[in-house]
């Protein structure tokens, strides 16, 4: 259960972090 918790909080992560490149993206107006 302590390794399906872990595996949703590094996805749940790693979406944050794309999230926040595409805003950097679209705010730089690439």
């Amino acid at each position: 259960m302590t390794t399906f918790l872990f595996v949703i909080f590094t996805l749940i992560s790693l979406l944050m972090i794309l999230v926040v490149l595409v805003q950097r993206g679209r705010g730089g107006g690439l």
